[in-house]
């Protein structure tokens, strides 16, 4: 396999670059997703109930930093955190991936998108986006039916229809405004 799409879809906001800045800082658990950074080596030493990501290792961890930075400025935009990235596997015995494969991968996180909500409804907006630190895409709204919006836990799976109608919205949105990245990498 040369090229790969993954979805990361989490309960955890990516912080920006103001607030976490990947070239100085190992991930913490509330920076970005522990199942992202889970491929680059960096994992929890006390594991969450139910989750194994310690055999996901299978790219440099010098390669890290410059990948969230991309999805750093990438949210920044505005548009959704789409980036590509060319890297080389190390061995993962495990899984059995070999060392020195070259893939190119499309990252897409979860997460607020900017251009996406201006576009909302007035009356929708306000129940979407937080009222205080609107501008910070790791705030979330934290009260009403739309508590946490876009990082609703996925294995909820009892979603309203409005819930599950704007997380499709925004995710159509998402794949439009970033169309190049998914059409290169199906192609």
């Amino acid at each position: 396999v040369d090229k790969i799409v993954v979805f990361i879809t989490t309960n955890v906001p990516l912080k920006p670059r103001s607030e976490y800045n990947p070239f100085l800082k190992l991930p913490a658990d509330n920076d970005i997703d522990s199942s992202f950074s889970s491929f680059f080596g960096f994992v929890d030493l006390i594991p969450d109930p139910g989750y194994d990501f310690y055999h996901n290792h299978v790219f440099s961890r010098f390669v890290f930093p410059f990948v969230v930075d991309k999805m750093q400025k990438a949210q920044a935009k505005g548009t959704g955190i789409v980036v590509k990235s060319k890297l080389k596997t190390i061995r993962n015995k495990w899984w059995g991936i070999p060392a020195g494969h070259t893939v190119e991968i499309a990252w897409v996180y979860l997460g607020r998108v900017r251009e996406w909500e201006k576009r909302l409804p007035k009356k929708l907006y306000k129940q979407l986006v937080p009222s205080e630190n609107e501008e910070k895409p790791n705030v979330l709204v934290n009260t009403g039916p739309f508590k946490n919006f876009p990082h609703i836990p996925t294995d909820e799976l009892n979603y309203s229809p409005e819930k599950a109608n704007l997380l499709a919205s925004l995710a159509g949105w998402v794949i439009q405004q970033n169309k190049e990245v998914f059409i290169e990498m199906l192609s």
